[in-house]
């Protein structure tokens, strides 16, 4: 015996318009998307990624600190293609 999962129509609709997601999630989309749009000989080194979270900074307003949480988004992403 199966049952359908039901949602509620507000959450439906939460889930189709992308509201759920947390606001910074968008920020950290295209901060990601800019790093992994340089050359990849622009993104290899620790000098490379720290003046691109310093650039990135000023264009994201975090409570506490942008240049870690920057840092921790593109870290993983060093030197992939």
């Amino acid at each position: 015996m199966e049952s359908a999962v039901t949602f509620p129509e507000t959450a439906m609709r939460n889930i189709t318009d992308g509201a759920i997601m947390k606001p910074e999630h968008q920020e950290r989309r295209k901060i990601i998307r800019e790093w992994m749009a340089l050359p990849q000989d622009k993104r290899q080194t620790e000098a490379q990624i720290d003046a691109f979270a310093r650039k990135a900074m000023g264009r994201i307003a975090f409570r506490r600190d942008p240049y870690r949480k920057i840092v921790s988004w593109i870290l993983p992403r060093v030197a992939r293609q």
